[in-house]
């Protein structure tokens, strides 16, 4: 699902163009990061009025039509014992009473309100039953297409949709993706080898160590040509040389 969002800043002098946005391609502009976090259906609008009588046979009058009355109502998330499959569906409640509230022919009825049961699962469709809980039919919104319900006739003008989002306002962001990069140039440095070499005269005899954060066989090598070029220059240290290696 998609919503289009529009970001008015404030001391901008109009709106910027709306960007459609979806859960996985969120909008970003001016430091703000807005996620759609959830959509649903909210609300839903239809025409109702009474079944036109037949013609009076008797009197050969054809009684006006009811007129039509708007009735918006908001549309709720429906419990279903068969899980997440097919997707969540959102249901709403359709008066079929003379008033819109129904109140009168309710308390003939003891409290039971008496009307149609809207489903909906997307913008597409709406399902439609009767005040029996039987299935009537299916009207697609804006269709103009009534359907007769309890003796009242319904048509579904429009179903509108909700987005909740999410804002993401981190002016740290920049910092902490440098320090990840500065983290992996230092990853990488590690894999270069190096090698650190000491040496210490003390009299005649010469101490030789070292150390290497990856090649020790590199490193000894080193150390034999240094204790090379000892021997070399008359100082005795490839005994203490090799036994500091050990």
């Amino acid at each position: 699902f998609y919503a289009d969002v529009a970001l008015d800043m404030p001391g901008s002098e109009a709106p910027e163009p709306a960007t459609t946005i979806s859960v996985n391609a969120p909008l970003r502009g001016r430091g703000l990061t807005v996620y759609q976090g959830e959509w649903k259906v909210a609300a839903v609008r239809v025409q109702a009025r009474p079944v036109t009588p037949p013609l009076n046979e008797e009197t050969g009058v054809q009684p006006a039509p009811a007129a039509w009355r708007e009735i918006a109502l908001p549309m709720a998330p429906l419990r279903s014992g068969g899980g997440a499959a097919g997707g969540e569906r959102y249901g709403a409640f359709v008066p079929l009473d003379d008033d819109d509230v129904g109140a009168s022919a309710a308390a003939r009825r003891g409290g039971a309100l008496y009307g149609a049961s809207l489903v909906a699962r997307d913008l597409q469709q709406v399902a439609i039953y009767g005040p029996d809980g039987n299935f009537v039919g299916v009207r697609r919104p804006g269709s103009n297409k009534p359907i007769v319900v309890g003796g009242t006739e319904i048509i579904v003008n429009e179903l509108r949709g909700a987005a909740g989002l999410d804002l993401k306002v981190d002016p740290g962001v920049p910092y902490v993706y440098a320090g990840f990069a500065g983290l992996l140039v230092t990853v990488f440095v590690s894999y270069v080898s190096h090698s650190q070499i000491w040496l210490w005269q003390d009299g005649d005899e010469l101490f030789v160590g070292g150390t290497s954060n990856r090649a020790k066989l590199a490193l000894l090598k080193e150390l034999e040509e240094v204790l090379a070029l000892t021997n070399a220059a008359g100082v005795t240290a490839k005994e203490t040389a090799t036994t500091v290696m050990k």
